[in-house]
């Protein structure tokens, strides 16, 4: 599950995406270009690449060319290609992901092989058939799931996810019976841990907020597993509508003393989810809802200043606080006033850069001075690179040029990464040339 935004961060930029006359025109040739080329090193990515963009016209031509690359036992990422069958509108193509699914003889012939379909291969396909979005699936996920035995525990944790994805594009019913299906073994706890640790996944995937209050239960519960529980805490991230007093304070309390370092962290980030995604209008003077922030404003105060909060989760505070300022920017000098210190001299790589995102996150302008000096005075590749990312999350358009010429340079590769993902931020059509020659000549896959 993302920690960025749900909304784009970069609002101001939105009439400078890319426009679907230029997909069609520029991008969709040139990942077909490239997905046809069997000698490039990134064929199977062009193909991927190409599968999201493909329109309705091109589904043949491009079932033909994923097939192709399914059928060479030789390519490497196998397993990515059949789960870009999922975006293809064609009952065939539903058929046979089933049948590769189950492992059946018509599965294996799809696959060009004759022995049985590695799990691996079979895992992918359930993902593709939640993709589908066709109801037909259901029935052949749950045949999985229900089957027993160590050898489709990953299989199992798929097919999970699947589900919920098929749970949001279906109808009501159709969710209700998923959602249901999925509580039941949450509850039951009879599956491999691997595949209870997806449930709440699963369930964060059919967008229905009405399930948080039973993760909310298990999260408030201390028993094993515990992998399950941090799942239900990204899971209540993704998917709590609104700030509540009982959320809040169950997930300050899991912040603050849970004894599982990944469910203080999760809750941390959820934290900030649920704040950012907060309904709110132009000019809300809901006393409630000032409340709540008022009470979340003084936890992050008290947690910059270490109380109650371990200092190996302060990376997940900046991050949290962010997401936080955005939505609420009554609060934004402030929270600017505590990470712009931590990124610019945090004694730790881990805690600077995400005081960097944080910012980038939070939409501080404020900040832009100083890490435009940082992009050029910082030597710490990690650090410059993050720093890069974070220009473009905050939309500054006067940092495009030198974004760029970090693209094309010769700094190491986690710079030039780093630049190019500041300059997808920045969702700039200008820079279009830039990325694709830089791809023509780059030797980094």
């Amino acid at each position: 599950l993302s920690i960025t935004p749900r909304a784009d961060p970069v609002k101001s930029m939105t009439d400078r995406r890319v426009r679907d006359a230029e997909v069609s025109g520029a991008l969709i040739p040139f990942f077909r270009g490239v997905a046809k080329d069997k000698s490039s090193g990134t064929q199977a990515t062009a193909l991927a690449a190409w599968a999201r963009t493909a329109r309705p016209k091109h589904a043949a031509e491009l079932s033909a060319a994923l097939r192709g690359y399914l059928r060479d036992g030789n390519n490497p990422y196998r397993e990515l290609i059949i789960m870009k069958f999922g975006t293809i509108e064609s009952h065939a193509t539903q058929l046979a992901l089933r049948a590769v699914l189950l492992d059946t003889k018509e599965g294996r012939a799809f696959l060009g092989q004759k022995g049985s379909i590695p799990e691996r291969m079979r895992a992918f396909a359930a993902i593709a058939i939640g993709h589908t979005g066709h109801a037909d699936g259901v029935d052949a996920l749950m045949q999985v799931l229900d089957t027993k035995g160590k050898s489709v525990v990953n299989l199992r944790g798929s097919a999970v996810l699947a589900l919920g994805v098929l749970g949001r594009t279906g109808n009501a019913t159709l969710r209700g019976r998923v959602q249901r299906y999925l509580i039941e073994n949450l509850r039951k706890q009879a599956w491999p841990t691997a595949a209870l640790a997806m449930i709440p996944g699963g369930l964060a995937a059919t967008r229905d907020p009405t399930v948080v209050p039973e993760l909310q239960t298990f999260l408030t519960r201390f028993r094993k597993p515990r992998i399950v529980r941090q799942s239900c805490a990204l899971a209540i991230a993704a998917l709590a509508p609104e700030l509540t007093e009982p959320l809040l304070d169950t997930l300050i309390g899991n912040a603050r003393r849970d004894p599982d370092d990944e469910v203080r962290r999760f809750a941390l980030v959820a934290l900030g989810q649920i704040a950012h995604h907060h309904p709110r209008g132009e000019g809300d003077t809901d006393p409630r809802t000032k409340y709540l922030t008022d009470k979340l404003a003084r936890f992050y105060d008290g947690s910059f200043k270490g109380i109650n909060l371990q200092k190996s989760d302060m990376p997940w505070l900046y991050l949290s606080a962010g997401l936080f300022g955005k939505r609420f920017p009554e609060h934004a000098s402030e929270i600017t006033q505590k990470l712009l210190p931590e990124a610019k001299g945090a004694a730790h790589v881990e805690r600077r850069n995400a005081a960097l995102i944080g910012l980038g996150l939070l939409g501080s302008k404020r900040a832009i001075p100083e890490l435009r000096k940082m992009l050029t005075r910082v030597r710490d590749v990690r650090t410059r690179g993050t720093v890069a990312e974070a220009l473009g999350l905050l939309g500054d358009r006067e940092s495009r040029a030198a974004l760029q010429e970090l693209v094309v340079g010769k700094d190491p590769a986690r710079v030039r990464y780093g630049a190019a993902v500041g300059l997808a931020y920045l969702a700039d059509r200008a820079s279009l040339d830039v990325i694709v020659d830089t791809f023509a000549t780059t030797r980094s896959h």
